[in-house]
């Protein structure tokens, strides 16, 4: 989706490329740009809300939070070097601290890194919506 308009841009350019004016030009490329960010944000859109993920479908609710989660399962085993960590013992909100303050510190900063995957998953495609909708 991102190459649409690099495409709508190329197809514009390529029979009429001499004759076309600088205003055609930043016509084309901003209307191709505006034309995939509606296409990212309707495809967003029906993934977040008509999506059968969960039963509230994909809207950030706890229940997709945990989903997201045993999803990144993969993440959580190999984020950190020492061990493979869990969430609920290790990142959740009853985790179990150590004694030892610098592990504590590292399992935290691996949960962290753990976390922002998983959030960037459903996150990514609306931050593509606002690139090209900015742009």
């Amino acid at each position: 989706l991102l190459f649409i308009p690099t495409v709508l841009l190329r197809l514009r350019t390529s029979r009429f490329y001499r004759s076309v004016s600088r205003p055609q030009f930043y016509h084309v490329a901003g209307m191709s740009t505006l034309a995939t960010a509606s296409i990212l944000g309707c495809a967003w859109l029906l993934y977040t809300c008509f999506t059968n993920y969960t039963d509230d479908g994909a809207l950030w609710t706890p229940l997709v939070k945990s989903k997201l989660i045993l999803d990144t399962k993969d993440v959580y085993d190999n984020v950190y070097s020492t061990r493979a960590l869990d969430y609920d013992t290790d990142c959740g909100a009853g985790k179990t601290t150590t004694t030892d303050e610098s592990e504590q510190n590292r399992v935290d900063q691996a949960c962290a890194m753990a976390e922002t995957v998983w959030f960037v998953v459903w996150m990514v495609p609306f931050g593509a919506l606002l690139f090209n909708f900015f742009l």
